[in-house]
């Protein structure tokens, strides 16, 4: 009889596991295609040679998919926070004090590296970000 009790306790937690575990996944498949959206929404919005633009545009797609990866996961966060948020993230790590730098040394082996330049980065500072808050989330760090 204890062995049946066991059995029955172990089969629940397995089920229950297996449900949660089908529910990330769909979730993380999900979050992982809006992150791949706004990669390259920023890398298009990399190829504007408007100096402050990109800086602007940047931010706004970064609080736009923390918004919809919130969604995703069901998390309230507030825009306020939100802002906070992506105006910490990106003060540390701009696109264009990371591009200039980049480009002044590669422009030396490679002409015209800074056509291309500039849309990585701003592609992988967004990759970067959703990749963290995905991370986040799914460890359910903020729940």
């Amino acid at each position: 009889m204890t062995e049946s009790v066991l059995s029955t306790s172990e089969l629940n937690k397995k089920q229950s596991f297996s449900s949660q575990s089908k529910t990330t996944t769909a979730h993380k498949k999900q979050a992982l295609k809006t992150v791949n959206t706004y990669v390259l929404l920023s890398g298009g919005v990399g190829f504007i040679p408007a100096p402050l633009f990109d800086q602007v545009a940047i931010a706004g797609l970064s609080a736009k998919m923390l918004s919809d990866l919130c969604q995703i996961y069901q998390v309230k966060l507030s825009d306020h926070k939100i802002k906070v948020i992506v105006a910490s993230v990106l003060g540390g790590g701009h696109s264009d004090w990371i591009t200039y730098p980049v480009t002044i040394h590669l422009s030396r082996f490679i002409p015209g590296i800074n056509l291309i330049t500039r849309p990585l980065i701003s592609g992988a500072i967004i990759y970067t970000i959703g990749q963290l808050f995905i991370h986040h989330f799914e460890s359910k760090a903020w729940r």
